[in-house]
């Protein structure tokens, strides 16, 4: 029997968290049309649930994804995303900090506006280059392979265990 016949690629999970991203990010932006204080309340909320979530994403890629992808394909395109990544962590702390300090509502504006701009499109982008690009330098069998060990380690409390 086939120890992945359940699994998913690596890849697909990525792109379905990329869709819970989304509308975490439809959220964000229908809360700007909110009154102050609870648009500011929605922004908070959802910033509690994104947060978390890229932290695990953004380590599901560096710590099962890219190392083989970078053995194979070498470092290039890797280094693009990873210049998004800080924008968007920049991007975020910016908006948490107009929050935490009661900022004016255009500061805030502005800064969710830019987040879901700026995820919005690095997700777009890994959808249509990287991932493709992984897939086709690694298979379809190492990236169910991958999607396994980073189960077994979710299961036991991290994704960083059983990575090797």
């Amino acid at each position: 029997m086939n120890r992945h016949r359940t699994a998913i690629k690596l890849t697909e999970r990525l792109r379905v968290e990329h869709q819970v991203f989304r509308q975490i990010l439809d959220l964000i932006e229908i809360s700007l049309s909110l009154p102050r204080e609870p648009a500011a309340l929605e922004l908070r909320v959802a910033l509690r649930i994104l947060q978390p979530s890229l932290e695990d994403h953004e380590r599901l890629e560096d710590r099962y994804l890219f190392p083989g992808f970078k053995r194979k394909a070498g470092g290039a395109l890797l280094q693009e995303y990873s210049g998004t990544h800080r924008d968007i962590w920049k991007t975020l702390r910016y908006l948490r900090e107009a929050l935490d300090e009661d900022a004016a509502p255009g500061t805030i504006r502005a800064a969710a506006e830019r987040l879901v701009f700026v995820l919005r499109e690095h997700m777009l982008e890994e959808e249509r280059v990287l991932f493709p690009a992984v897939e086709a330098a690694l298979g379809e069998e190492a990236l169910l392979a991958l999607s396994v060990r980073a189960a077994a380690a979710s299961r036991r409390g991290s994704v960083l265990e059983g990575a090797r």
